[in-house]
């Protein structure tokens, strides 16, 4: 799935900005900051919306800290040379946004089909 996802996004990227890099720093992102998400869903058999996202303070100082990181691998110069990531602007940013929330999306629809008839 993972190499699916960098090829899509890839060619997104690619074709937005006629540049790999681009493609790549969004593949990137995507694929950093939908793990990011996806912590939210394993830690419980319920749904996201069932559970206080704010009960696990640590999970959440650790997911605005990976925010940060990230931004900051994609933002900041020097470690964009580092990285050989180059900075998005806002619609490659939404675009982002949209592919790291499919985790959550899955994840959801799964837990609300095997936890159908189940009473907590």
């Amino acid at each position: 799935i993972t190499c699916i996802v960098y090829e899509v996004i890839l060619d997104i990227g690619n074709s937005i900005m006629n540049d790999i890099i681009t493609g790549r720093t969004m593949a990137f992102c995507i694929l950093s900051i939908s793990q990011l998400v996806h912590a939210f869903n394993v830690r419980s058999s319920l749904s996201v919306l069932q559970n206080s996202v704010y009960s696990n303070k640590v999970l959440c100082i650790s997911f605005l800290l990976g925010i940060a990181m990230q931004t900051a691998v994609t933002s900041v110069p020097l470690l964009c040379g580092i990285f050989k990531t180059t900075p998005l602007n806002v619609t490659q940013w939404l675009i982002v946004a949209v592919f790291s929330l499919i985790p959550l999306f899955v994840c959801e629809t799964v837990k609300f089909f095997s936890n159908r008839g189940k009473i907590y």
